[in-house]
């Protein structure tokens, strides 16, 4: 017979505008984006934590030119490949701070039919270049569809406005 006091995990509730973003990334370079509340507001004691699709979302791949699986795996992918051009904050390890709200609705409904991608301008120029972009072009989009041919998808801007290149 087990004597063990059973120990409770009362759920912990993420309440909006009091969390913050943390990513944790998986071999190679993907990432998942969680909601955990802020410091602050993070009582002490055994919490169990339930995310949907918005506290949480991902897979999201890090473009990584010089992690050979990363960029092999995205090449390989069947599925469309939506790279998010985005520059990480100075010093920070991820994007959790400059990530569109929208961006979780966005992948957990087409996560299935698309890839998405984050590529930071700083360190992606060869990337950049294929796609005739710069580093001022940045945030940006930009599709590329392998499964039949080579199509790419810009989004550029034209007269202050962003409109697709194709």
């Amino acid at each position: 017979e087990d004597n063990r006091e059973r120990m409770s995990w009362p759920l912990l509730p993420l309440a909006a505008g009091t969390t913050r973003r943390i990513a944790i990334e998986i071999a190679p370079t993907d990432q998942m984006y969680l909601s955990f509340p802020s410091a602050p507001d993070m009582p002490s004691g055994n919490w169990r934590l339930e995310w949907n699709e918005e506290t949480s979302f991902g897979p999201i791949a890090r473009l990584d030119l010089q992690h050979h699986s990363c960029v092999s795996n995205l090449f390989r992918e069947k599925r469309p490949k939506i790279f998010m051009i985005l520059g990480k904050p100075a010093g920070a390890a991820d994007w959790g701070a400059v990530l569109p709200k929208w961006l979780g609705a966005l992948v957990y409904k087409h996560g299935h039919q698309l890839r998405f991608v984050l590529a930071d301008p700083a360190n992606s120029a060869d990337f950049m270049r294929a796609f005739s972009l710069s580093a001022s072009d940045a945030p940006t989009v930009v599709i590329h569809d392998t499964a039949d041919g080579d199509a790419k998808h810009v989004l550029v801007r034209q007269s202050g406005r962003r409109t697709a290149k194709l």
